[in-house]
């Protein structure tokens, strides 16, 4: 599967307040676990607290599994109006911490129907895998036939292990609460995530999992929104922080990929311009370079400007999915009109095979000729004097020894000055 390392994504996370209100659509199947303390709906108000909104659905019957959803006639249809953002899917709360063998005959199989159907309605949409918490004290009715859920930390490893296949087996997300919790339970032992059956999530649990969410779904820190529920503002925001430091602080693991991000730079040789494309997570992009010329799709492309002034140059990139776009100016300065009033330099044949090529000058007038070749990187590769002495100069460059490539063509004749863009081939 496509994975993004990002290494500078917290950076990116935390510049939330640039990046505008956004609207997320979401359907959640899963069980009580999702269902307590109406999990989706925290998350919406925390949403809300920022100025975004999520829009949501679920199905989620008490026990019910992924099995169950991908033959639920409920589920099915909800998952085929095709207008989610996101499949949010959560198992039965301990099927994905059993053995592997056993989880991967009685789990993995039904994740994957619902993530076919899910992407059958809309390529575009991103399933998330909703890891949930080992119980308080372990699995106690399981622990005699598989040790590891014996006890609490036993049986989060497990899920987490299951959760993470999941996810990669299916080109997902992964919403990381468990692992939320468990730093929770380490750091402050004293904040109860459980209700009275060591199983089921208190308001507290639910709304440490709803910053979860918040982050996961919006890619956005929830620490400060000005949303606590029931909770103090102390409690409230101590979960804050402890989502967003499981969430951004290990982006790697949980598979986010991030939405196409317009970027690039230019470099100015007189009336060529060099466009590096710096975006991210694009598959193609088109450039327009604000002078009317037509749209170009290369990925750096090189533009040869007619006249001095300051364009407008715009990039959009795309994955197939979103796109981004970027608009800055780009000051064109020509060296010198005079040329005008001759006729231009040309080098022939064009492309030069071989590296050689010849230069035609009319009306050099007596003047010495200065040729200089410059790179792509702005840096001068070859360079000769001629002295002028004909009204019409043919000469010989032999460029043999430079990469094939393109390149910019300085040439100075008395007060006047020219450039070309030349290709060695």
């Amino acid at each position: 599967m496509k994975k993004y390392l990002l290494l500078f994504f917290l950076l990116f996370t935390f510049l939330t307040p640039l990046w505008g209100q956004q609207t997320v659509r979401a359907l959640f199947l899963g069980n009580s676990y999702t269902n307590f303390n109406t999990l989706p709906a925290i998350v919406a108000s925390l949403a809300n607290a920022n100025g975004d909104t999520l829009i949501h659905d679920w199905n989620v019957p008490g026990g019910y599994t992924l099995e169950g959803h991908s033959t639920n006639g409920t589920s099915l249809g909800k998952i085929a109006q095709g207008s989610w953002d996101f499949l949010v899917m959560q198992e039965q709360s301990q099927r994905p911490s059993f053995p592997p063998l056993q989880v991967q005959q009685d789990v993995y199989p039904f994740a994957e129907v619902l993530v076919d159907s899910f992407r059958s309605a809309n390529s575009c949409a991103q399933p998330v895998f909703f890891m949930t918490w080992g119980r308080k004290n372990g699995d106690q009715q399981n622990c005699q036939f598989y040790p590891p859920l014996c006890t609490y930390e036993g049986m989060q490893g497990r899920l987490r292990s299951s959760y993470m296949e999941m996810a990669d087996l299916n080109d997902g997300w992964v919403a990381p609460v468990g692992s939320a919790w468990w730093r929770s339970r380490i750091l402050d032992p004293n904040l109860d995530l459980y209700t009275g059956d060591g199983s089921h999530p208190s308001y507290p649990g639910s709304y440490l999992a709803a910053c979860v969410f918040y982050a996961t779904l919006f890619q956005k820190s929830p620490e400060g929104l000005p949303f606590y529920g029931n909770l103090d503002s102390t409690t409230a925001t101590y979960f804050q922080a402890i989502a967003a430091t499981v969430v951004f602080d290990s982006l790697s693991q949980w598979d986010y990929t991030l939405a196409p991000a317009a970027n690039f730079t230019w470099q100015s040789l007189a009336d060529t311009v060099f466009f590096t494309n710096a975006s991210g997570n694009y598959t193609s992009a088109q450039w327009d370079f604000g002078d009317g010329s037509p749209v170009s799709t290369d990925p750096n492309p090189v533009h040869v400007y007619q006249a001095s002034g300051t364009y407008p140059v715009t990039l959009i990139v795309d994955d197939g999915c979103q796109a981004d776009t970027l608009m800055d100016t780009v000051e064109v300065v020509l060296l010198s009109r005079e040329w005008r009033q001759f006729p231009p330099p040309q080098f022939f044949p064009q492309p030069a095979l071989g590296g050689t090529l010849f230069l035609t000058v009319e009306n050099l007038q007596g003047n010495d000729l200065e040729l200089e070749l410059v790179d792509t990187e702005g840096r001068s590769v070859w360079e000769k004097k001629w002295e002028g002495n004909a009204p019409e100069t043919k000469v010989f460059m032999d460029c043999r020894d430079l990469p094939s490539g393109l390149y910019i063509a300085r040439l100075q004749m008395g007060d006047r000055r020219f450039t070309r863009k030349i290709v060695l081939w």
